[in-house]
């Protein structure tokens, strides 16, 4: 947080999204939340990749259903897709594709990585931007499972 204040003007604003703990707020839930993955009370997590690291007891989060830790490890597609220019040679490409449910295909085609991700719990954003030096937060607001902080440069610093 403190070098995106650093890299700010006087008068300058930044505007920080992270991912919100809480997928449901005032009853209204997430379009992230998918019906058919919040009725279902048994979700099946890839295995760890040997290239993916130790996990570290962290649990696997199931794309499209609530945060059920702050620290949790998401899914990291990597699949293999064709070269426009020659057809016949496969290219491994970083493709991240956490956003959506695999194929089949997909997954034979894929390795699955875990990459670390920290949701945020309600306040914990603009508490944290609050202790940057030479800046005040603007506003804070949560926004469709996310939480959002827009902080201002206030005093100039040397470089």
């Amino acid at each position: 947080m403190s070098e995106v204040a650093r890299l700010l003007r006087v008068g300058g604003r930044a505007c920080i999204y992270v991912w919100a703990m809480e997928q449901e707020k005032g009853n209204l839930k997430s379009k992230y939340l998918r019906p058919s993955k919040m009725n279902s009370s048994h979700h099946t997590q890839p295995e760890m990749s040997p290239a993916s690291g130790d996990a570290a007891g962290l649990p696997v989060h199931v794309n499209g259903t609530a945060f059920k830790a702050q620290d949790l490890l998401v899914p990291w597609h990597l699949k293999k897709i064709r070269a426009v220019e020659q057809p016949n040679q496969e290219l491994d490409a970083l493709i991240a594709d956490s956003g959506k449910d695999p194929t089949t295909d997909e997954v034979n085609n894929a390795q699955i990585l875990h990459r670390y991700y920290h949701t945020f719990a309600n306040s914990e954003l603009q508490k944290l931007c609050e202790q940057i030096a030479d800046v005040c937060v603007i506003d804070s607001y949560y926004d469709q499972g996310n939480w959002c902080t827009v902080i201002e440069r206030t005093v100039n610093i040397d470089i």
